[in-house]
């Protein structure tokens, strides 16, 4: 199939890499280029496309530049006005893109007509949406996914076709050598607690369950806030984690933070995101996406994933 898929940012860094995910894996089975259009400066200090500054594709034919196209050529309709915007879709919906009509009215249709246009446009919240539709097609044209469920091909996907700059996937396995006993399993915990807050008094608990069941563990400590590291490390000995710049209070950390190093609080996520996926096992906030990146690369079963709240 001849085209581009356009995809285009939303959320914070789990959201729009899902998102990603989907688009890679639609190009793989349809033979479209794929462009991510991440210029909306969520985790940017200058005007641009920073997806590079983070990922780079592997199998799946790109376009850098965001591809022209007459009106009529591009799909959904809202898009032929409004492509080369770029800001994220939660700001051009005042943070109402979630309701149906409005995803009807900007992400095509993976499976409808749409795709089928010479410029396709979408976006995701998260793997739900497609999941189940998309990603076992793949075994149709792209025989390593077959036999492989829908969360097992979105994991071969992250792991084969939208791969870490080499320079951050360095940076990963130096952290991790640092910091990970060589001697003890690691328990990964992610505790968001800013415009979301966690369960604080249920983590503590699961947290001293697994201590008991091995008091050996350790605790990757993951959050967006530092009282709730200072006493996770007070109430774990040995727990550890990441230096990373923090939000003020009831704000997130991953917005957009005004004479800081975005990019750099970018590559910090991501860190964490990745160091979560060598840990043996993974608690983490249901509503929170964050933990579902790493639990896919590390190809985590259920019972070695501890959703709260």
């Amino acid at each position: 199939m001849d085209g581009t898929l356009v995809i285009k940012a939303s959320g914070g860094m789990s959201n729009r890499l899902q998102a990603v995910l989907l688009g890679a894996g639609f190009c793989l089975h349809t033979g479209r280029r794929l462009h991510v259009d991440w210029r909306d400066g969520l985790y940017a200090d200058s005007p641009g496309n920073v997806f590079h500054e983070f990922f780079r594709l592997r199998g799946v034919e790109e376009v850098e530049t965001l591809p022209k196209a007459a009106p009529e050529d591009i799909a959904p309709e809202y898009w032929r006005e409004n492509l080369a915007r770029p800001e994220a879709i939660e700001y051009l919906f005042d943070n109402t893109h979630f309701r149906p009509e409005v995803v009807e009215a900007t992400s095509i249709d993976l499976g409808g007509p749409d795709v089928d246009a010479p410029v396709a446009v979408g976006w995701a919240p998260n793997l739900d949406w497609y999941i189940g539709g998309l990603l076992p097609r793949l075994a149709e044209v792209r025989p390593e996914f077959a036999g492989l469920d829908a969360v097992a091909a979105a994991g071969r996907l992250l792991r084969e076709h939208v791969v870490l700059r080499e320079d951050l996937a360095e940076r990963v396995e130096r952290t991790r050598t640092e910091l990970f006993p060589a001697d003890a399993p690691v328990c990964g915990v992610h505790v968001r607690h800013t415009d979301l807050e966690s369960p604080l008094e249920e983590f503590i608990r699961v947290m001293a369950a697994k201590r008991a069941e091995n008091p050996r563990t350790r605790f990757l400590v993951c959050t967006d806030n530092v009282m709730v590291q200072r006493t996770l490390g007070r109430l774990f000995p040995g727990s550890f984690w990441t230096e990373k710049m923090m939000p003020e209070p009831g704000e997130v950390l991953h917005g957009h933070l005004p004479g800081e190093d975005n990019v750099e609080k970018g590559r910090q996520a991501l860190v964490d995101m990745y160091l979560l996926a060598h840990c043996s096992e993974i608690i983490h906030f249901a509503p929170s996406s964050f933990a579902r990146i790493p639990i896919l690369l590390a190809g985590l079963p259920p019972s070695r994933s501890t959703a709260i709240g």
